[in-house]
């Protein structure tokens, strides 16, 4: 089946889904236009109240200003072509505002398959394989929480993660030891202001220009399914283009990210965690100092199934930016004037209750002391970011 979509409440029209079959398998009923069409779709409304920083929007006096929508279609055209592209809008703040975007659109060419391996290649804007999560982290529904785990799936690189604009090779194999696939990408990826702030911890002048992307990912899965594993390896690359009175030159940031994915599955819980660790460079950017680093990032769930209906979690994570600094003591409270830019460590009590085969509502609670993945587009003065903050998560979603 495919994703979900749904349209959104406020003047943006729909926005989301797509690449279904080759992304999810949906248990709500699709609009089939004919035997090889689908259409599926989402919306959600969030209510995030937070204190100390804000998240998402003004939330520390309480903001509805996190919604998402979108719909998506999938065609096969021939038993071993098929088209998929997904429209989304989300609007989470100052970090997007809500203006429909392509999220994908690809052809996907089966090229082989034969005794239970099946190999092809998908053209276009596809989803970057990245961890467990990656593919589907705009689909409320299909998530582990509100939002992925924000220590791995860098919420301030998400346009850089999202998608590519290139090409991809797969290969699944099945056996009766379980399932393998492979899939190997390359492409261009966009960025945005939260790219500045990551780096440089302003909003500049100049820009980051679209990003080079290439990586892979293996994932494993046995019979059954109680046991998944994945190996992810990406390598994105940025070059800063200095604006007019910058102060920064013509930079270059680069990283090589190896994601390691465990997930273990009972009838009544599951064990998920990742982790992550990445060499990274910042060079040729002036009066900034050229700078080699390792960054280090995990988290770990447990979900328990209390009914068929709902489910609660427990999440701890964490993510470093600089291994030989890690409470930012050394380089970043010298140079910006704060240390926690350089960490984040996030304890998170959640729940979600299926109220339909349509409808969904979540609910969350965190506790997090750094700011390492805070929306620095809703905390703009480094000066007024507060080292430890909370906040309370609510979220309604519908699908089809």
């Amino acid at each position: 089946m495919l994703l979900r979509c749904n349209s959104n409440d406020t003047g943006f029209i729909l926005k989301t889904c797509a690449m279904a079959s080759v992304l999810l398998s949906s248990q709500v009923s699709a609009i089939e236009l004919n035997d090889s069409t689908e259409i599926h779709g989402f919306f959600s409304q969030s209510y995030i109240n937070s204190k100390n920083n804000n998240y998402f929007g003004e939330s520390q006096n309480g903001s509805f200003d996190f919604r998402e929508a979108g719909i998506n279609i999938f065609h096969e055209a021939t038993p071993t072509l098929n088209f998929a592209a997904q429209l989304t809008s989300r609007k989470a703040g100052k970090t997007n505002d809500g203006r429909p975007r392509l999220d994908y659109a690809l052809l996907d060419y089966s090229f082989y398959d034969k005794a239970g391996l099946r190999s092809g290649i998908r053209l276009g804007r596809t989803k970057t394989p990245y961890g467990f999560y990656n593919l589907i982290r705009d689909i409320p529904n299909a998530r582990s929480g509100v939002s992925v785990p924000s220590s791995i799936y860098f919420e301030q690189l998400r346009n850089s993660l999202i998608a590519t604009d290139g090409g991809n090779f797969y290969s699944n194999l099945n056996r009766d030891w379980g399932s393998l696939s492979f899939e190997l990408y390359s492409g261009q990826t966009g960025t945005d202001t939260e790219m500045e702030y990551y780096v440089l911890q302003q909003d500049l002048p100049g820009k980051f220009d679209d990003a080079t992307m290439r990586g892979a990912r293996i994932l494993y899965e046995n019979l059954g399914g109680s046991l998944r594993l994945g190996l992810t390896y990406a390598h994105p690359e940025f070059d800063y283009i200095p604006g007019t009175l910058d102060p920064f030159g013509a930079g270059h940031v680069a990283s090589d990210m190896w994601l390691y994915s465990f997930q273990y599955n009972q009838e009544k819980w599951s064990l998920t965690a990742e982790y992550l660790t990445a060499d990274n460079e910042v060079t040729d950017f002036g009066v900034l100092p050229d700078r080699f680093s390792n960054t280090e990032a995990f988290y770990i769930q447990t979900d328990f199934r209390i009914s068929q209906d709902v489910t609660t979690y427990l999440r701890y994570e964490e993510q470093t930016l600089d291994t030989k600094d890690p409470d930012g003591t050394k380089f970043y409270q010298p140079l910006f004037g704060a240390a926690h830019i350089a960490f984040g460590k996030n304890r998170v009590v959640g729940a979600r209750w299926d109220i339909s085969e349509n409808w969904m509502l979540r609910g969350e609670i965190h506790n997090t002391h750094g700011t390492l993945w805070l929306p620095k587009s809703d905390n703009p003065s480094l000066a007024d970011r507060k080292e430890h903050w909370q906040m309370l998560v609510l979220q309604l979603v519908y699908n089809f």
